[in-house]
């Protein structure tokens, strides 16, 4: 009976390692990208979703291809304090796991794809350039 609850067990721990592995980034030759013939890609079981990481932004489809309908695209066109925005710079994406980092000098973009979606976030490493008032917020702008 000991055997059986390590079977038990080393089945599901299996089975959460591939489930979470299903959420990874992977390079992808090919893409609904116009103008994009290769992009980092992760798909998204759980909300029906796959997301492309280009050179300047991401595209999320239907995971399926069959599926048709909508398309969201992102792309980070400014960061600055206040009305003062200036563009962020070409990055450099780096791909590990389920995260995909945007780098840009003293701005991270960054995106964790898992069983909750695709989360977006920034990290800034340094304040940004322009409106070096403490008054100002931070301003993040993007066009879909």
């Amino acid at each position: 009976q000991d055997g059986a609850h390590v079977d038990t067990e080393l089945e599901a721990l299996i089975s959460r390692a591939l489930s979470e592995r299903g959420y990874d980034v992977v390079w992808q030759v090919g893409t609904p990208m116009d103008g994009v013939a290769s992009a980092w890609q992760a798909p998204n079981h759980e909300r029906g979703m796959r997301t492309f990481f280009g050179p300047e932004g991401i595209l999320v489809v239907p995971r399926l291809c069959a599926q048709q309908g909508w398309r969201l695209g992102l792309e980070l066109v400014g960061v600055g304090r206040g009305a003062r925005v200036v563009e962020p710079g070409r990055a450099e994406i780096h791909a590990d796991a389920n995260r995909v980092e945007y780098r840009r000098g003293g701005c991270v973009e960054w995106y964790v794809n898992d069983e909750r979606g695709l989360e977006q976030g920034f990290t800034l490493l340094t304040p940004p350039a322009v409106g070096r008032r403490d008054d100002e917020q931070i301003v993040m702008k993007e066009e879909s």
